[in-house]
């Protein structure tokens, strides 16, 4: 499947079923009716710089430009003409600050030392590689890009954030509250199904490799167990179904939008 593909394919992806499950009535301005865009963040913006560095660094410099000092002022502010003259010279480009740059090259570079990655560089086989299925229980079409599809039954994910501090809990059977938030076993399980899929060959292992984008840059390597993936499965049907239902009926109501809610304050403030 090409890029091009992937962008212009009706699909439904991870991201979009977390969307769902967050706000129908969200789900349907940005999908449905295309009234509201999603603009990228800095944080967004800087993620994505860190997975094309690590990950194609060879591309990195086809989609993003580092600014130049001569362009800004001594405050940071854009140099007029300057400014315009290089904005124009690179357009189609993310601009990307000079110190996030190097920031983002360092990052890169962590990753790369973690001896998970170094196996995981060996294996690996298709990298940023989208891909399309469909999903049969639900007769939906998916589509996905895994960071990383190796030749065996791995797939492997970069993650970026601002603290590993408490992203994994516990001694003897660790656990992760934020794996659970921001839904990445759900993303395991509809990659690895994907993949499977796609690939026509079993892929039943899935890990993240988190890295810090502040100081002092540490990599955590962590596998989603088969249970979590099991959760993810469950909780991916269940969203595929009220996909296929809303997109049916067209119904993106929420619960509670028509009724007068009984709201208390929480126990502490009583």
């Amino acid at each position: 499947m090409r890029p091009t593909e992937y962008s212009n394919s009706t699909a439904v992806s991870q991201s979009q079923l977390k969307l769902l499950k967050e706000s129908p009535r969200r789900y349907q301005a940005t999908y449905v009716t295309q009234t509201l865009s999603i603009e990228p963040t800095d944080a967004m913006e800087f993620g994505s710089l860190v997975h094309s560095m690590t990950l194609q660094p060879h591309l990195v410099l086809d989609q993003y430009v580092s600014i130049p000092d001569e362009v800004l002022t001594s405050n940071g502010q854009r140099r007029g003409k300057a400014w315009d003259a290089f904005v124009e010279a690179n357009t189609g480009k993310t601009l990307i600050r000079s110190a996030d740059f190097r920031r983002a090259n360092i990052i890169a570079e962590r990753v790369w030392e973690h001896p998970f990655y170094k196996l995981v560089y060996e294996w690996q086989r298709n990298v940023e590689m989208p891909i399309a299925w469909t999903d049969e229980e639900t007769q939906v079409d998916c589509k996905g890009i895994p960071d990383i599809v190796c030749s065996n039954e791995w797939i492997i994910d970069i993650k970026t954030t601002n603290d590993l501090t408490g992203f994994v809990q516990g001694r003897d059977k660790l656990t992760s509250s934020k794996i659970a938030d921001f839904g990445y076993h759900l993303q395991g399980a509809f990659y690895l199904q994907g993949a499977s899929q796609y690939y026509e060959e079993s892929k039943s292992r899935f890990a993240l490799i988190v890295v810090e984008t502040k100081e002092p840059y540490r990599v955590y390597a962590m596998e989603i167990d088969e249970p979590s993936l099991f959760a993810g499965r469950l909780e991916m049907h269940r969203l595929l179904e009220e996909y296929k239902r809303r997109m049916a009926s067209n119904d993106w109501s929420e619960e509670g939008e028509r009724s007068l809610l009984q709201v208390s304050v929480p126990s502490w403030a009583l």
